[in-house]
């Protein structure tokens, strides 16, 4: 097949632009990889029209099960768990922060009053085990979250702190969302 440089050069752009698409990209989920989620987090931060509020989501159960479950099988959890959350969240920016981490930006100018409705839509899906080829994986979810008005518009601060928050509700097994702020307040407390 004969190429005129015009096709050439189409082919060549697309090539490039595909692996521009790559390095954003998390191969597994599809979602953004922690670098271009913290560039997009970064926008919604300058935007005036709102105070963003950061959510982080660590799926506990899945991180603990993965060294009992056959290599590659707590990598492979992942894809139908990012398909969920992008069914919760279809207008939020979303992306895959850390190896069972994702984490969940809520952009409208209500995100506060979102807040504890986003955090039972995550809890309320993930409350059941997802079966996956025959396997019952309990996710054990919690969350930590941060907001621009008290953490700052830089979005690696909001990360630390939202981070900082999850590892609370990990530590003391919280089924709730910590959010940073100088008490670590739980807006949502729930029980098992």
């Amino acid at each position: 097949r004969e190429f005129s440089p015009r096709t050439l050069l189409q082919e060549k752009l697309w090539v490039a632009q595909q692996a521009i698409e790559a390095g954003r990209t998390d191969p597994l989920t599809g979602l953004p990889n922690r670098a271009h989620f913290e560039t997009l987090l970064e926008a919604a931060c300058r935007d005036d029209t709102g105070q963003p509020v950061l959510v982080t989501i660590a799926m506990g159960g899945l991180q603990r099960q993965a060294n009992l479950l056959p290599p590659g099988f707590g990598q492979n959890i992942l894809m139908p768990v990012a398909a969920e959350l992008k069914k919760l969240f279809p207008r939020h920016l979303l992306g895959r922060i850390a190896e069972f981490e994702f984490g969940l930006c809520l952009q409208a100018s209500q995100s506060h009053e979102d807040l504890p409705s986003c955090i039972e839509a995550v809890y309320g899906r993930f409350d059941t085990p997802l079966s996956v080829r025959g396997q019952r994986i309990n996710l054990d979810v919690q969350m930590g979250s941060a907001d621009t008005a008290t953490c700052g518009r830089d979005p690696k601060d909001l990360l630390a702190h939202a981070g900082n928050a999850m590892r609370l509700a990990i530590k003391h097994n919280l089924h709730a969302d910590v959010l940073a702020d100088p008490a670590f307040h739980i807006r949502t407390q729930r029980h098992q």
